[in-house]
């Protein structure tokens, strides 16, 4: 278990991260979310090591997070850091060894990884004759290599083709299985909401939005209602309060409603006239949610 209790840090009158505290469990995958200055990079910075809370403690299983300990963390950066002028191999397989590995462990696993994302044959390439996306790949490798316990991710999709993309969230989901914990943050809503079980949303260095995706989107269900039922007509919505627009496309209506608390009572005023055959609140998109709570679109 990562554990984040009250951690605070200030770089003189700025108050970069306030009163953090979360809690991400093995096999997990969690989403961090926030604009440019939101506090994401200090407080993956702080989990590094690289610099030192305010306040507040970080552990893993009961343990503060050392410099000792540090190979327990693999570092994806949103700032690509490796050497563009040294082969691929070369720099992988010195990390690996800083990381604790032996050099016949970290070749083994790095023919592993490269033949695993297809860039095999740019082992001994220098890093800059590589496309963005398959630097992102050796970036990826760097932070998996020595098999860590928690994987921090920083927009770990930036430069990924579609076919590229999947295949980095097809391994995020492979590790978490393998009960690694994942931390990842990304621009790209549809990718939080397809693969994150739990996020938490930072707006000028505190969590204003956070728990278990589902529940948070639970809670910001739209108020239109999708609905079929046999025989149902536009008169059957009739004088029942709440309503405030109908409409139909293809038997389906299409209910918007003026409050959500109203919808037992449609339930219940529908199901005196008719039987009804589907029943679905929209769910809003984490986009949404994002909009309505901070009063922006993320631009990452």
């Amino acid at each position: 278990m990562l554990s984040i209790k009250g951690v605070s840090k200030s770089f003189k009158e700025v108050q970069a991260v306030n009163n953090i505290s979360l809690d991400i469990g093995p096999g997990r995958i969690f989403g961090l979310l926030g604009a440019n200055g939101a506090g994401k990079t200090t407080l993956f910075r702080m989990i590094l090591n690289i610099i030192t809370p305010d306040e507040g403690s970080i552990t893993y299983n009961d343990k503060p997070l050392t410099i000792e300990n540090s190979s327990l963390i693999g570092y994806l950066p949103e700032e690509r850091s490796l050497y563009q002028r040294e082969k691929v191999g070369n720099q992988v397989v010195y990390l690996a060894k800083i990381k604790g590995l032996t050099t016949k462990e970290a070749e083994k696993r790095l023919d592993f990884y490269l033949e695993r994302f297809g860039i095999t044959e740019y082992k001994n390439r220098k890093l800059r004759e590589l496309s963005k996306g398959n630097q992102q790949k050796v970036a990826l490798i760097v932070a998996l290599i020595h098999d860590p316990e928690i994987v921090i991710l920083d927009e770990p999709f930036s430069g990924l083709d579609p076919v590229n993309a999947k295949l980095f969230k097809d391994w995020i989901v492979e590790i978490a299985r393998k009960g690694k914990t994942i931390i990842f943050s990304s621009h790209r809503m549809d990718v939080i909401e397809e693969l994150c079980e739990e996020m938490a949303l930072l707006k000028k260095g505190k969590i204003v939005l956070g728990g278990r995706l589902k529940e948070i989107k639970e809670s910001y269900r739209k108020k239109n209602i999708f609905i079929q039922g046999e025989n149902l007509t536009l008169d059957h919505f009739n004088n029942i309060p709440g309503i405030n627009k109908v409409e139909c496309v293809n038997d389906e209506f299409i209910v918007s409603l003026d409050d959500k608390e109203v919808i037992p009572d449609l339930i219940k005023a529908l199901n005196e006239k008719v039987i009804i055959t589907k029943f679905i609140q929209e769910e809003p998109t984490l986009d949404e949610i994002f909009i309505e709570k901070m009063g922006e679109k993320y631009e990452g």
